[in-house]
């Protein structure tokens, strides 16, 4: 077990410090691109969610006070509706049936004996198949 001084001693001898945010921070580059977000995929995130992707896509260090900050008046009405959980769906277009099929497993029943598979088509969203696989129950 060390000792606080000891720790402080090995903190300082490797260079390793508490990272703080710098002291200037450029809202117009963090406006940039929450509105770069919000206009992609980042469009359903909440703040929180859009701090951590600012941080780790861009490498930009700033506060999640910032961040709710400007979400809210960059994207008022869209504050207001993901804070009432009343998000909007994308849009998916498909050109016609057949063109597109989207197939997945649920396979959290896979230990009891009985995965199950489906496919539905993109267009139409029909259930083309749902499919109970045969197998020997695997113990894990």
């Amino acid at each position: 077990m060390s000792t606080s001084r000891t720790l402080c001693y090995r903190l300082k001898q490797f260079g390793l410090s508490r990272s703080h945010a710098p002291e200037e921070i450029d809202e117009e580059r963090v406006a940039h691109l929450i509105r770069q977000e919000l206009n992609g995929d980042g469009c359903l995130l909440r703040y929180r969610a859009l701090w951590r992707l600012i941080r780790r896509k861009y490498h930009v260090k700033v506060p999640r006070r910032v961040v709710q900050r400007l979400l809210r008046e960059i994207d008022p009405e869209g504050s207001n509706e993901r804070r009432s959980h009343r998000l909007k769906r994308r849009e998916y277009n498909n050109p016609g049936p057949n063109f597109c099929w989207h197939a997945d497993g649920y396979d959290k029943l896979r230990p009891h004996g009985f995965p199950i598979h489906g496919c539905i088509d993109g267009f139409s969203r029909h259930v083309l198949w749902l499919v109970r696989s045969l197998q020997e129950q695997q113990c894990q």
